[in-house]
């Protein structure tokens, strides 16, 4: 007869794996986006692009690449402006919100349609989050 004994029942107590496994890589917890216009209307008028993304990964550098296109209201949607922008901002915590924030690119994202703004994390191994999207359907 064969008996399997264990640690626990040899009174050695057992050791248990960590349950929460590592981060694999930076994920987005959470994306907002808004447009803020300042100024009179007028030459003198500018749009503000304010974001909020909660990330979490990896302590270091984290890198926020930025897609934003502008498309009409067409099926499917031609893009008819496109910037690429970056930030990069130190993860001091797990989890960290950041609230990147630029100026609308005139006159190329301005009048009406579709303004997208796709942003991903990346950290300081290359390893990239999924992409969060927002969009606006702007009308003037």
């Amino acid at each position: 007869m064969i008996v399997a004994v264990g640690a626990a029942a040899l009174g050695i107590g057992a050791v248990v794996a960590n349950p929460t496994p590592a981060l694999a890589g930076p994920h987005i917890e959470g994306f907002k986006m808004h447009l803020k216009g300042h100024g009179p209307p007028g030459p003198r008028y500018w749009v503000e692009v304010e974001t909020k993304v909660r990330v979490c990964g990896k302590q270091g550098p984290m890198r926020l690449s930025i897609l934003e296109q502008k498309s009409g209201f067409d099926r499917p949607p031609t893009v008819t402006a496109e910037n690429r922008r970056s930030f990069v901002r130190k993860q001091r915590k797990p989890c960290r919100r950041y609230t990147p924030s630029w100026e609308l690119g005139y006159p190329d994202f301005y009048g009406i349609g579709i303004y997208k703004v796709r942003i991903r994390a990346i950290d300081k191994n290359g390893e990239e989050s999924r992409a969060a999207v927002e969009k606006i359907r702007t009308l003037d």
